[in-house]
């Protein structure tokens, strides 16, 4: 049994042999929220505007980068009617304060140009990917390698002083996307997936449907502005079976690139390509998400392991955490993904990855209807936030979140589309969950954290109010935009973490008279109740109650 008790209090013992223990948990309803919004604006024009994603610099800068058909966003790359989608790319420091060097600019061409992922490298320079079918694209620097044909994936270098210098495609004559970008030092990795026979002139050696590719780009370190050299010898990197295997986001830890993505290629497809490299077998369903590592300098796999069940699972997104692992994030309809019961519909997992392969930890969130993830960060705790949208209106731990409630759409619509931002705790436990919309349609797209106290939140939104916002005093700074401009924004919050920190144990002493605060009673026939006390709890911030439990062992000799 269990009981929330205050210090000092009586516990019943009925039985004769006891121990006692205690345990810490997240605040009751009514608590103080775990999460509040700092600020907040709205990115976008007249027209549709969505972020995609953001990322974090050293020093906190932020750049956000996505799509736009807006004509009076930013600067156009041309003048004219917008009939097909360019990328932007915005800048804020953590506190909204200033300005960053990435005023709004807008790249494109006639085609459809959309940024996928954004990375910083150590001299403040920035890398962004996408897919485009324009052939060129206006302001984003010199092109250093030609349109292929059909959708390449594409990769543009914006230097430390916020100046576009090059970009390049990379593909072949069909459709290639470029779904994430990461830098080592000065080289960078870019992934994604491709269905063209030949990419970047070179024969793709897999015979699957669609096949997960690796790139690295080694920009010239004494001229950087100059065009960059295709590393691995001129060739990219395969990976996959006869299935549809596609990476959806990268990140590097110890010497290693890891990567996300989702497959249909099972373990005996895979088995005569990569052998011992599989670290357990494929889990059924329609798909599976899985994890690669592969060596930074020569390119090779190392390991790759499935995450998933007996339905769908999709992996999403990846981001580095503590003590050698990552954290994966996804969605999944399986019943099986954990040895729990699961929520219905599809939900959001996410699953701590060794640097062997071996998932360490995997824990399922969800509410009542569907629940998919779109982006995930991971702070210098360990602790994982997933983002992502959702037509749930009962998520189990909202109550601490920084938007508590879902606003009534009107009209009315048969299905909720929410924005959310899950918390994991990387030591386990549950986090807390937030809602993040208005009174319309809303989506989380992108998150970034650089330290555990704030987390920065890109959205993309119809909703003109409803949105968290910050308190009233102090007044926002002159940037803010308080107002929807179209029919769709980007959206972008800073939400404060109250209490980021690692739950650290304290000690409970069971004692058989309320004076003896320190004896700690091992075993008792005698008597039929236990004082106990505790010290030393702590979570970073005042808690109001801990659960206590107490209980017999499966057989008391007497």
């Amino acid at each position: 049994m269990s009981a929330h008790l205050p210090r000092g209090v009586a516990l019943a013992a009925a039985a004769s042999l006891v121990s006692l223990a205690a345990s810490l948990l997240p605040l009751a309803a009514g608590a103080q929220p775990a999460a509040i919004t700092e600020w907040s604006t709205y990115l976008g024009g007249a027209n549709r505007d969505r972020i995609t994603a953001i990322a974090q610099s050293d020093n906190r800068e932020i750049v956000v980068v996505g799509t736009t058909l807006s004509l009076d966003f930013a600067t156009p790359p041309s003048s004219g009617s917008r009939t097909s989608e360019d990328l932007f790319i915005s800048g804020f420091d953590y506190d909204a304060s200033l300005i960053p060097r990435f005023t709004p600019r807008i790249f494109g061409g006639p085609g459809i140009d959309v940024a996928n992922a954004v990375a910083f490298a150590s001299d403040r320079s920035v890398y962004i990917v996408g897919r485009s079918t324009s052939t060129s694209m206006t302001g984003a620097g010199a092109l250093v390698e030609d349109f292929a044909g059909g959708t390449d994936a594409f990769l543009i270098r914006i230097n430390p002083q916020g100046t576009p210098e090059w970009y390049m495609y990379l593909g072949g004559l069909d459709v290639d996307e470029a779904t994430g970008v990461t830098v080592v030092g000065t080289t960078v990795y870019v992934s994604g997936w491709t269905n063209s026979s030949t990419f970047l002139g070179v024969p793709v050696p897999l015979d699957g449907s669609v096949n997960a590719f690796v790139v690295r780009i080694e920009p010239h370190a004494s001229n950087p502005a100059a065009p960059p050299t295709i590393g691995w010898n001129l060739q990219p990197k395969f990976i996959g079976g006869p299935g549809d295997d596609r990476f959806l986001g990268i990140t590097s830890s110890g010497g290693k690139l890891l990567l996300v993505g989702t497959t249909t290629s099972t373990t005996a497809e895979l088995r005569a390509i990569y052998d011992s490299k599989l670290r357990n077998e494929y889990k059924g369903g329609e798909s599976d998400a899985f994890v690669v590592a592969m060596e930074t300098l020569g390119g090779d796999p190392l390991w790759l392991t499935y995450v998933g069940g007996n339905q769908k699972d999709e992996g999403k997104g990846i981001a580095g955490g503590l003590e050698d692992t990552v954290v994966v994030a996804g969605t999944t309809s399986s019943s099986d993904i954990v040895n729990a019961e699961t929520p219905p519909a599809r939900n959001a997992f996410a699953a701590w990855v060794t640097s062997e392969g071996n998932t360490r930890l995997i824990q399922v969130r969800g509410g009542d209807r569907d629940d998919e993830v779109l982006a995930v960060a991971t702070d210098n705790s360990g602790t994982a936030y997933i983002g992502g949208r959702t037509d749930s209106t009962n998520l189990p731990w909202v109550t601490l979140g920084f938007d508590t409630v879902i606003e009534p759409e009107s009209p009315p619509s048969p299905l909720t589309r929410e924005g959310f931002v899950w918390m994991f705790p990387g030591w386990g436990g549950d986090g807390w969950d937030s809602f993040a919309g208005g009174d319309m349609e809303d989506e989380v797209t992108a998150l970034a954290v650089h330290t555990a106290t704030q987390l920065i939140v890109g959205m993309g939104t119809s909703s003109a109010t409803g949105l968290p916002r910050p308190p009233p005093s102090p007044p926002p700074p002159p940037m803010y935009d308080s107002t929807l401009d179209g029919p769709t924004d980007g959206h972008l919050m800073a939400v404060k973490i109250v209490s980021p920190n690692r739950p650290s144990a304290g000690m409970v002493f069971d004692r058989l008279q309320a004076d003896d605060e320190h004896q700690d009673v091992e075993t008792t026939s005698s008597r039929t109740s236990l004082y106990a006390n505790w010290t030393e709890f702590n979570d970073g911030a005042p808690l109001e109650k801990y659960e206590w439990a107490i209980g017999t062992p499966a057989a008391p000799t007497s």
